[in-house]
């Protein structure tokens, strides 16, 4: 994982991307978390699943509600060299 995850404070009503840059050969899959439950598949959330040419993953919040969305991510990479993990705590300002 060359740069993982950020924490963040955003108000309520926005929106908000949080970016981590992987590499690896093969390309890690990816998965995202919220507070421990897998949100690849929740329409909540934009994924992008970035590359090894310097785009980076992606979950994007389209319109942060604090009872929704405030909590821990984390974002899982494996690949058959191993897995790596990134954690990040969204504070919902409302």
């Amino acid at each position: 994982m060359s740069k993982p995850l950020k924490s963040s404070d955003a108000p309520e009503g926005t929106s908000l991307l949080l970016e981590c840059y992987l590499t690896g050969i093969p390309y890690p899959t990816v998965s995202w978390y919220k507070d421990g439950v897998c949100i690849d598949n929740d329409p909540e959330y934009a994924i992008t699943l970035g590359n090894n040419s310097g785009e980076p993953c992606t979950l994007k919040i389209r319109r942060l509600d604090r009872n929704k969305h405030a909590g821990v991510y984390s974002i899982k990479a494996t690949n058959p060299g191993g897995e790596v993990t990134s954690s990040a705590t969204v504070n919902v300002i409302g």
